[in-house]
């Protein structure tokens, strides 16, 4: 089994894909042994949600994995630095992102790209008293110490580590260490048709930043102090929801 794991957004629906792709194999089993077709263009937007991944979120059942088998590739979201602990303790070949790296990047993506994602529901909540603009500058600034980098790399050298310009500007060139370290073969013949897809991939994802950024002004101090403040309350959790009538 290849466990895949990071947060949620982090481009691994599209690495899985990769993975099943270049090997050459014409089906993936997922968990529930569905069959999925592999030899597809995985791209929907600026996801690879075409491709069915075996996905687990932070709060589904890990027993499912008790169904993987060898040929298995998981990704899995974390869901704090516990559950991540206990993640990389699986026996299995093992990817793991880098939360502590881009981490502004990480989270226009996550905004842009995870339909359900927290940073939209508490922006959406604040833009009721905020300019939703200044919101999102100070979600962006936290975005380090306070949202992104909640798990922390094992210091050992037994799992590939990937950030995100791995994953969304040269994966073409870091796929052919990922596949040394899986100790498996690239299809040659699929090494072209894949590349084509990444670069539009690439391409897709290129601005997620600047477009999260566009319209963000400097905000006065006074502003960024009240947002601060309702933000770390939502994170601990003493944040009250906001109702208009």
């Amino acid at each position: 089994m290849i466990l895949t794991i990071g947060p949620g957004g982090c481009g691994f629906t599209f690495l899985n894909w990769s993975i099943a792709y270049l090997c050459g194999d014409e089906y993936y089993y997922t968990l529930f042994n569905d069959k999925v077709q592999v030899d597809i263009n995985p791209i929907n937007k600026f996801t690879a949600h075409n491709f069915k991944k075996d996905h687990l979120d932070p709060n589904a059942d890990r027993s499912t994995l008790l169904t993987a088998s060898k040929n298995s590739i998981v990704y899995i979201v974390p869901k704090d630095d516990n559950d991540f602990k206990l993640l990389i303790e699986i026996p299995s070949k093992k990817i793991i992102f880098d939360n502590s790296k881009f981490c502004p990047e990480q989270l226009a993506r996550h905004y842009t790209t995870v339909t359900n994602s927290p940073f939209i529901h508490i922006t959406d909540q604040l833009s009721k008293k905020y300019n939703i603009e200044q919101v999102k500058k100070v979600l962006l600034d936290l975005s380090n110490n306070f949202f992104l980098n909640y798990y922390n790399l094992p210091d050992n050298t037994d799992n590939f580590i990937v950030n995100y310009q791995d994953i969304f500007n040269t994966l073409d060139s870091k796929i052919l260490e990922i596949f040394k370290f899986l100790n498996i073969s690239v299809s040659t013949d699929r090494w072209k048709p894949w590349n084509n897809i990444y670069q539009d991939y690439k391409l897709l994802n290129k601005d997620i930043l600047s477009n999260f950024l566009k319209d963000i002004n400097n905000i006065d101090s006074s502003s960024n102090t009240k947002i601060l403040k309702e933000i770390i309350k939502w994170k601990t959790g003493s944040y009250q929801t906001l109702w208009v009538a």
